[in-house]
């Protein structure tokens, strides 16, 4: 984790328009920093506010390069320490609840500061600083402002809930616990509902389980995400699921028609049992075949691993 920190002389202001231009833009993007409008969210404080930070500390001086000794041992003590080096780096840096008087910013509207401020600091997930600024908006009479920013701070929060339970079910899936990572990933659904990522990932493992008809309404879920990658994901996935049109349902799920239809689902229960052999999983590998000739009897993918592992099909 660097820090890099940048002092402005009192009476300068960002030129937003040369942030705008294409040869700017690309140096941004390299910084990862997405938008020259960002650059609002990266403001700290004014210089005193630094001074209880630095309270004591020496002055690094040409005879005694304090921060050029100490940089590999902060590489390691303070900058690979794992994954709560970050908020406790950025928890030593300053931070400004309202924007700043002067100049500097004179180029974003003061909506325009406090919204892309609070955003970007959403986006890192640094909730707790992104609810500072809408309180900054407030206390500076956007009323409106802050509301709508207070409503994006706590659907954040529910978005790193729902991905700490994806990362829970992804560790019971690997595990071989099936059920749990379901339940897990539906846990993730109902924390953050908007994630459409969250309900295709689910519908991709009941369909694989044969639960075609919860597979197709999870996949419709999904596809209502504003996420422009996920309709055509969920678009995808309903040739798998099974289109209303050609399903019958049996034992309360689908029964894809058709011979494409039928032969990727066949398919993809096969592999899965398939994987579970490997595994040395035999009987949960028989089981996983019965259930899937139950949901697609005859299918010929299906048939020819019963006969490899010996499955009576009933």
């Amino acid at each position: 984790m660097d820090v890099l920190l940048v002092a402005v002389p009192d009476g300068r202001r960002l030129a937003l328009e040369r942030l705008q231009s294409p040869a700017a833009r690309r140096l941004l993007e390299r910084a990862r920093i997405r938008s020259p409008d960002d650059v609002a969210g990266y403001y700290a404080d004014r210089f005193a506010a630094l001074r209880p930070a630095a309270h004591g500390a020496p002055l690094n001086r040409d005879d005694r390069p304090i921060v050029e000794y100490r940089a590999p041992r902060d590489l390691v003590a303070v900058g690979r320490t794992g994954p709560g080096s970050a908020p406790r780096v950025l928890g030593l840096v300053p931070f400004a609840t309202t924007r700043p008087t002067g100049p500097l910013f004179a180029a974003w509207s003061e909506e325009g500061w406090y919204e892309t401020r609070a955003r970007l600091l959403i986006a890192r997930g640094d909730l707790v600083r992104a609810g500072a600024t809408a309180g900054g908006a407030r206390a500076a009479g956007l009323a409106r402002l802050a509301d709508r920013l207070d409503q994006e701070v706590a659907a954040g929060a529910r978005r790193q809930r729902g991905l700490a339970a994806i990362e829970r079910a992804r560790q019971l899936l690997a595990a071989g616990r099936e059920q749990e990572g379901q339940g897990e990933l539906r846990h993730a659904a109902e924390l953050d509902p908007a994630n459409g990522r969250t309900w295709l990932m689910l519908a991709d493992r009941l369909r694989l389980s044969g639960a075609f008809v919860a597979a197709e309404s999870a996949i419709t879920r999904g596809s209502a995400s504003a996420d422009p990658e996920v309709p055509g994901r969920g678009r995808r996935g309903r040739g798998h699921a099974g289109d209303e049109p050609g399903a019958t349902a049996r034992g309360g799920e689908a029964l894809p028609r058709g011979g494409a239809t039928e032969s990727a689902a066949g398919q993809e229960l096969r592999a899965r049992g398939a994987r579970l052999e490997r595994r040395g999983d035999r009987a949960a590998a028989r089981e996983a075949i019965r259930r899937g000739l139950a949901s697609l009897p005859g299918d010929p993918t299906l048939v020819a691993l019963q006969a490899e592992l010996g499955v009576d099909g009933r």
